[in-house]
């Protein structure tokens, strides 16, 4: 991987070498850096950094397959700490670092969609004419709003533990994350935020009203469904002004 990296930094013209030599690279720090650094907020602060390194990589040299890679990569080390437990609910004192790791990898994860934004990639390639507007940034993008998530949960289980405290907890927060996400998106005029705020919205408003109505006593589904309202309303309110 160093070797296809200090060939591409030399010589612009053979980016595919230095992609797919740091690509795998990557792909084995994601699956086995977990069994060398034991602990997960160390752990996930060296995989998050990662993606932004390898977006600055292909920046530099004006190469549309690392920065490809680097979405997909960011992608995976979500995927890759939800899945191993790093970001699920343990029990302390580990349950802290958990929080701590999901809140790295999603802040990196979304700097890294907005830093795309602010530098358009290059169209140059099979990649570039297939993938012209970037599309494949809002994989980061998500896979850090589903850190962020996994954060929160891990978060209210520490404070509240298991009951219905928690699942009105988790309600009300991400009705309140996702309320932020919509806010910010149409202020900004942001059209793919907004899309993913929306359709991460209907899934809120579905666990409210398939689950949360039907199990929880009264009054916790009534604090569900007025956390709900006050961010459709603020959202409806936001929208209204900015047309």
């Amino acid at each position: 991987a160093a070797a296809g990296i200090l060939r591409g930094l030399r010589d612009r013209a053979a980016p595919g070498v230095a992609g797919a030599l740091l690509f795998a690279a990557a792909v084995f720090a994601v699956w086995w850096m977990p069994l060398l650094v034991a602990r997960p907020s160390v752990h996930a602060g060296l995989l998050a950094a990662c993606g932004p390194a390898l977006m600055a990589l292909a920046q530099r040299g004006a190469w549309r397959t690392p920065r490809v890679l680097a979405h997909l990569f960011q992608a995976a080390v979500v995927v890759r700490l939800v899945g191993s437990g790093a970001t699920g609910v343990v029990p302390p004192p580990a349950g802290a670092e958990a929080v701590a790791a999901g809140l790295m990898v999603a802040v990196a994860a979304v700097g890294q969609y907005a830093w795309s934004r602010l530098r358009p990639p290059p169209a140059a390639g099979l990649l570039g004419e297939m993938d012209a507007r970037d599309r494949l940034a809002l994989a980061p993008f998500v896979a850090g709003l589903v850190a962020a998530f996994a954060a929160v949960r891990v978060a209210g289980f520490l404070w509240l533990g298991s009951g219905d405290g928690f699942t009105v907890f988790q309600s009300i927060a991400v009705a309140s994350l996702v309320g932020l996400l919509l806010l910010w998106s149409l202020w900004r005029r942001a059209a793919e935020a907004r899309w993913v705020a929306v359709c991460a919205l209907v899934l809120v408003a579905a666990k409210i009203a398939f689950w949360d109505l039907f199990v929880l006593p009264p009054g916790h589904a009534m604090a569900s469904v007025a956390a709900l309202a006050g961010v459709t309303g603020a959202a409806a309110l936001v929208a209204r002004r900015r047309r």
